[in-house]
């Protein structure tokens, strides 16, 4: 019974240094970004610099150029000037959880880019979270507010508690937009 406490405790313990390879990547790094593992290490990264895989609990910090972070491969987090994310894996639901950082950045919300040209913003009160089911992502709002405006035109503003859908058509896919 011990050894299975000593498992458990020890999974629970480690998880904040679990690679996110899979589900998160930066793709367009024209400037320089900073990144912050959870333990703490500062590493700056300079264009066409080969950026390592990526921890969870890390905190990525653009410069003085855009930086495109992905997620799942379907969603893409665009940071511009000075902004900055902190992004984790809610062990229970599996979904990635991502916050803007306070920064020197006088850009107030962060672009996130979803399947179908579709674009929401979120501020720095507001917390959500991913989560993908091939070809579908789910955006959730876990605090605050986040804006999700179609190309039809149609503008929503969810609050805490809120699920969007978006869905990737077929079409999208052959082309791979991203």
């Amino acid at each position: 019974m011990k050894k299975v406490l000593l498992a458990v405790i020890a999974v629970f313990l480690l998880s904040p240094c679990v690679y996110a390879t899979k589900f998160v990547s930066i793709i367009k790094n024209e400037g320089t970004v900073q990144i912050k593992t959870p333990d703490g290490e500062l590493i700056t990264y300079k264009s066409g610099d080969k950026i390592p895989e990526l921890l969870y609990g890390s905190k990525i910090i653009a410069g003085s150029k855009p930086v495109s972070i992905q997620f799942f491969r379907t969603a893409v987090i665009v940071l511009e000037k000075n902004q900055g994310i902190f992004f984790t894996k809610n062990p229970i639901s599996k979904r990635i959880e991502i916050f803007k950082l306070e920064t020197k950045s006088t850009h107030p919300n962060i672009k996130l880019l979803l399947p179908e040209n579709i674009t929401a913003q979120f501020g720095g009160d507001t917390k959500i979270a991913l989560k993908e089911q091939f070809p579908t992502i789910y955006l959730e709002v876990k605090t605050g507010l986040v804006t999700v405006k179609e190309p039809e035109g149609a503008v929503y503003r969810l609050q805490c508690g809120d699920d969007y859908e978006a869905k990737q058509s077929l079409r999208s896919l052959l082309k791979n937009d991203f």
